[in-house]
């Protein structure tokens, strides 16, 4: 609560940076900002690659990346042969992707999502890409991904 997290490199979140196989519940990031300087920036992990998220919320915390993959819960969900969900999550804080050439990939919930799983989330924050690829909840989604019972 109420932290400023800013790193130069890639992998920045408001829990973890980079996680595999991880299960996370029930966590909360609120009043804080977050910020990379390259790519994977998100609300509670930066980039997932595989295993649950379940029940996390972005409560506005300001989430930037001055390159590519930012999102509220996830700055990108890429998933290779296992499985990965992010589930019942919500972001209401704003999202940010200051990329100024090719994909910025910014979403309330997720930047990028790579053969990952989405269900049951909302989005009530702001999101703004300054190019390329912003969503509401998912800024881009390539092979293999799932959205059921999204709101926006």
């Amino acid at each position: 609560n109420n932290l400023e997290i800013a790193s130069s490199n890639s992998y920045v979140g408001g829990i973890i940076g980079k996680t595999y196989a991880s299960k996370f519940d029930n966590c909360d990031v609120a009043n804080c900002k977050i910020s990379g300087k390259d790519k994977s920036v998100g609300g509670i992990v930066g980039e997932f690659r595989s295993g649950e998220i379940n029940n996390c919320h972005n409560i506005n915390t300001t989430v930037i990346a001055a390159y590519w993959c930012v999102g509220g819960i996830a700055g990108a969900a890429d998933v290779e042969e296992t499985t990965g969900v992010i589930q019942n999550c919500s972001n209401n804080g704003s999202i940010q992707g200051m990329r100024t050439n090719g994909n910025s990939n910014t979403g309330g919930i997720v930047g990028r999502a790579d053969g990952s799983t989405v269900r049951k989330c909302i989005n009530t924050g702001t999101v703004k890409a300054h190019i390329g690829n912003g969503g509401g909840i998912c800024g881009a989604a390539l092979r293999r991904c799932q959205y059921r019972r999204l709101h926006q």
